[in-house]
């Protein structure tokens, strides 16, 4: 009777933590832990000159855009960059954006506009500069730098694939390509790609959520296969769409040691929004994964 008693109390703590398919490495009793207790070694640390390098990138045809609608303007300052930005029907707002900032920065001298295009990467590295921690790494600051955002996301995303090490079997940059279709696919949502992180043991709960953003209010629902597919099949994820079978097939591979699904809305976010989180944990111990949710 003890024996018995004991392998219940076993079976109902599993299904306390959510019910797993038979993937059995995925099974490990500290998955359910909430402390954050293992190392984390984030990958997509940046610098500012990295960030402002590709904000540059993307700001140049912009800014050649501008040049060409209005040759009459040579020199661009306070007077005229309300109309050095439209360009016919097109208006570059980030262009009045950055020039508003080397303004700012230069005390309002004109910028020549045959050298504003290789002006941008300096300008744009030492405003982000200005925000980094102790070890020369960007970090947002929490009152805006929106002028970056795209740049920062794209830097700290091709920072992450490049020093992530693919497990035998699988691409990281692939299973990001085939994420891509899948937010194509279901583009009404709010969506993202969580970069790769390295942990230093198995991960509890606590630590998956330190490592890719998850706050506490949104509910570790899955673990196993279980977590695929029914990220799969929420309403404000994938909703069985097809573009997600490949991806699907390629997190239940060999080389992904355990899978979790969590789901609900961000009160620690400050917006309530609904968001469904799939975290997988490599063979070369990363974690990473996928968001997808609703916002209005």
């Amino acid at each position: 009777m003890a024996n018995r008693a004991a392998v219940w109390a076993m079976v109902l703590a599993a299904t306390a933590v959510g019910a797993c398919a038979p993937a059995s490495t995925d099974e490990d009793p500290s998955a359910s832990e909430e402390a954050a207790l293992v190392s984390l070694t984030r990958l997509d640390r940046v610098t500012p000159a990295e960030v402002a390098k590709l904000y540059a990138a993307d700001l140049a045809p912009h800014v050649a855009a501008c040049a060409a609608a209005h040759p009459q303007i040579t020199d661009v300052d306070a007077s005229n960059l309300d109309t050095f930005y439209r360009a016919g029907r097109d208006w570059h707002w980030d262009v009045r954006e950055a020039v508003r900032g080397m303004l700012a920065q230069n005390g309002g001298r004109p910028v020549p506009v045959a050298t504003l295009a290789s002006a941008v990467e300096p300008y744009a590295t030492a405003r982000l500069s200005e925000h980094i921690d102790g070890d020369g790494f960007y970090v947002a600051p929490r009152d805006g730098a929106l002028d970056f955002y795209y740049a920062e996301l794209r830097a700290r995303e091709a920072k992450a694939l490049s020093l992530a090490r693919d497990p035998a079997g699988l691409s990281i940059a692939d299973a990001r390509e085939k994420w891509r279709a899948v937010e194509h696919a279901r583009s009404n949502l709010d969506s993202a790609w969580l970069n790769p992180v390295k942990v230093g043991a198995s991960p509890g709960i606590g630590d998956i959520r330190k490592a890719m953003g998850i706050g506490r209010s949104v509910a570790y629902v899955a673990c196993c296969y279980d977590a695929v597919d029914q990220f799969g099949e929420a309403d404000e994820g994938p909703d069985g769409a097809r573009a997600y079978t490949p991806l699907a097939q390629m997190l239940k591979s060999q080389a992904i040691k355990k899978r979790w699904f969590f789901a609900g809305r961000d009160s620690g976010r400050g917006d309530g929004w609904s968001r469904h989180y799939l975290v997988v944990l490599d063979k070369n111990d990363q974690l990473w994964g996928v968001m997808m949710g609703y916002s209005e």
